[in-house]
């Protein structure tokens, strides 16, 4: 492991460009407004590193840790880049975490509120721990071209094409391998129509409804219709799951329905949705 970087203050608007981090401990350094321009990582430690407002533009990270980070100021895959075989552990996350790819990724107890993930492509991605909101959609692949010459454009292109295959043009963020079963979810929404391997955990608290959630939304919706008495609660139960009658995936929250009411009213939509599940 290579030390230099380690306990360093780097000075703001420093630039590093085109070059390669091998093997690097970045731990406890300052690179607040230090810009990184197609640079890859390979097997990094970023523990405790301040990087606010740092710049990664059409970086890649490779096998790095990131421990007790506050990335809530900077974007690691900004302009074309990626991140594969990475963790991610007890580090505050950025609400806009912009990257084309996650591949192999770990996020361990990391706080996400009101996170949104945008990529192209995401594989074998687990979460541990709270996640409080969290929603995944497709990212503009317009930006890949921004701040980069035609050259540099077309080699991150390249790069990024040969991680996420047909993803890139798809309509849609592609999604292979996405784990919540050791993550306790609120609020989640993902817009994808291209959904393989997605598990959340097996307890009172989460439901899966990986192809039929609008037949069994429209169910549940009809039994409240019909069997709710008061009219100011039914109203809110059916305000609660409007949003799961657009589209046949979704992942049923506990907590989602507490937060809105209590929960009594959460284990009892819980069970309307668990009732008519096949």
């Amino acid at each position: 492991m290579d030390h230099q970087y380690k306990n360093l203050t780097i000075p703001a608007h420093t630039q590093f460009a085109d070059i390669n981090f091998v093997g690097c401990d970045f731990s406890h350094s300052i690179m607040d407004d230090v810009i990184f321009k197609n640079v890859n990582f390979y097997q990094c430690i970023f523990q405790k590193t301040s990087c606010s407002s740092a710049r990664f533009w059409g970086c890649f990270f490779d096998e790095c840790t990131f421990k007790n980070t506050d990335l809530r100021h900077t974007y690691l895959g900004a302009w074309g880049g990626g991140l594969s075989n990475c963790q991610f552990i007890k580090c505050k996350i950025n609400p806009l975490f912009d990257t084309y790819y996650l591949i192999d990724c770990i996020f361990d107890h990391c706080k996400f509120k009101t996170v949104e993930i945008q990529s192209l492509y995401l594989n074998n991605v687990k979460f541990m721990g709270p996640l409080e909101d969290i929603s995944i959609q497709k990212l503009d692949i317009a930006e890949l071209t921004q701040y980069q010459t035609p050259e540099q454009a077309a080699l991150i292109k390249k790069k990024i094409q040969e991680k996420t295959a047909n993803a890139f043009y798809h309509p849609d963020i592609v999604i292979d391998g996405l784990d919540f079963s050791e993550a306790r979810l609120k609020f989640i929404q993902i817009k994808s129509s291209t959904l393989k391997g997605v598990q959340v955990a097996n307890d009172p608290y989460h439901l899966l409804l990986l192809k039929n959630a609008k037949n069994i939304t429209q169910q549940v919706y009809q039994d409240i219709q019909l069997n709710w008495d008061e009219p100011e609660t039914q109203s809110w139960a059916l305000q609660c799951i409007q949003r799961f009658l657009k589209s046949d995936f979704a992942i049923i929250c506990f907590d989602e329905f507490k937060h809105f009411e209590n929960s009594d009213f959460a284990k009892k939509l819980m069970t309307l949705f668990n009732k008519y599940q096949p």
